[in-house]
């Protein structure tokens, strides 16, 4: 392998990675100030299954999980996303013993 072909968009490979058979640079990971990830509006979608742009839609109205920017991106701390989703829970949840 050429050292051409090491090199990727948004970041690069390391020597241990590259023997270790790792070609592609690993995604950053967004950490508040807390220690706690940020995901971003991309990942609580895949995380949720609920559409990028029906994120976009709640935001926009005050709804959904607490987002906010981070240089221009829109992220939401993981506590965040999983309160938001109990609360859904709990206010749609059938069935089960009373």
């Amino acid at each position: 392998m050429n050292s051409s072909t090491d090199q990727r968009i948004g970041g690069s490979v390391s020597e241990a990675e590259h023997r270790a058979g790792r070609t592609e640079p690993t995604p950053l990971q967004i950490v508040g100030s807390d220690g706690e990830d940020l995901l971003l509006l991309e990942e609580i979608s895949e995380l949720t299954r609920v559409p990028v742009n029906t994120l976009r839609y709640l935001r926009q109205n005050g709804q959904g999980p607490k987002m906010f920017k981070v240089v221009g991106r829109v992220v939401a701390r993981r506590k965040d996303v999983a309160d938001w989703i109990a609360q859904y829970e709990q206010e749609t949840a059938t069935g089960g013993a009373a």
